[in-house]
């Protein structure tokens, strides 16, 4: 570097350049973590609780250019995705489990998306941050009826 009190990056970089990366949000998400008030019923058993609302918004789908994976889960042959969702770099940080619902795309997407439910397996974080990555899976034998 020429001079001690430069950098290569201007110190703002990533802040200017975050409204690019939300342009490219065509998706709207719904973003759930969790469970609260659940219950234990003697017929029925568990009951699963509400689960907290952590993000509501923009996003990015992009399912990775790879071959989907069949496992086998209790005698049930699964085929998985992986998935990177991307949110605005001022979203709330979210946590691993979490589930991601698809709720719209816009024209340049696919409306298949639509309803498409992903379980959050990692949340990725730069040290120059566009967007918030989190990478999913979507678990393409178990989705809800849309």
């Amino acid at each position: 570097m020429p001079f001690p009190s430069t950098t290569v990056i201007h110190p703002d970089w990533a802040a200017h350049h975050a409204g690019v990366a939300e342009g490219g949000m065509n998706a709207t998400c719904s973003i759930t973590h969790g469970g609260t008030g659940g219950d234990w019923d003697p017929e029925l058993g568990a009951t699963p609780g509400t689960p907290t609302v952590t993000y509501t918004g923009r996003c990015s789908v992009d399912y990775a250019a790879t071959q989907a994976r069949d496992a086998d889960a209790a005698d049930q042959t699964i085929t998985s995705r992986s998935v990177l969702v991307g949110l605005p770099r001022s979203a709330a940080a979210q946590a691993n489990g979490a589930r991601v619902k698809i709720t719209a795309v816009d024209g340049n997407g696919p409306h298949a998306l639509v309803g498409r439910v992903l379980t959050v397996g990692s949340v990725a974080a730069d040290s120059l941050t566009f967007e918030q990555l989190l990478e999913c899976t979507d678990d393409q034998a178990n989705q809800p009826e849309v």
